[in-house]
């Protein structure tokens, strides 16, 4: 990994279409940096996509979001706080053209970044591998739908939230990215 001295050192990879006007990012962690996260926050790893569950997020399904408002913790170090949210937009439209949806909660500053889980708990689901069989989704199911981004305004408790296929999409197929192109 290389260490970012200057904004000319900058080195990053870009959405393979959207650009720079798509912002995610990821961190490549240890092993046990993701094991510690895993049983500090959840049951279960999150998922994205073709995953265990097969749930399409809709409005206005009950989500979560794991950051750091104010910079605050969850009582320690990289424990994060978690905040409830609706979805609030149709999640396969795309807002302003790009790959995002709205969630209606009360983030604050510093949770730019942080993951948004679906809680599908209750649900019916098709595991994968069990045709023709199905289950009812735990409580303690999360499912990984996007990463959060900010809210539309101070004044407002609607956010956007990237898709979380554009992690995927930036980590398989991004390209370099362009000194504030």
């Amino acid at each position: 990994m290389q260490l970012i001295t200057s904004e000319l050192d900058a080195t990053w990879i870009e959405h393979p279409d959207g650009g720079a006007d798509i912002d995610v990012s990821a961190l490549c962690l240890a092993d046990e940096a993701v094991s510690l996260a895993h049983a500090l926050n959840m049951q279960r790893p999150p998922v994205i996509d073709d995953s265990e569950y097969r749930f399409t997020p809709a409005v206005p399904d009950r989500v979560m979001i794991v950051g750091y408002p104010f910079g605050r913790n969850g009582g320690a170090t990289g424990v994060g706080v978690w905040v409830q949210g609706t979805i609030a937009s149709e999640f396969h439209l795309p807002i302003d053209g790009l790959p995002r949806f709205l969630v209606d909660s009360r983030t604050r500053p510093g949770m730019s970044g942080s993951p948004v889980y679906l809680n599908p708990a209750g649900r019916m689901y098709n595991p994968v591998g069990r045709e023709g069989l199905y289950s009812v989704a735990p409580e303690d199911t999360t499912q990984l739908v996007g990463i959060y981004s900010g809210r539309v305004s101070s004044d407002s408790d609607l956010g956007f939230v990237w898709h979380a296929k554009t992690i995927l999409e930036v980590i398989d197929g991004g390209v370099p990215g362009s000194v504030f192109s």
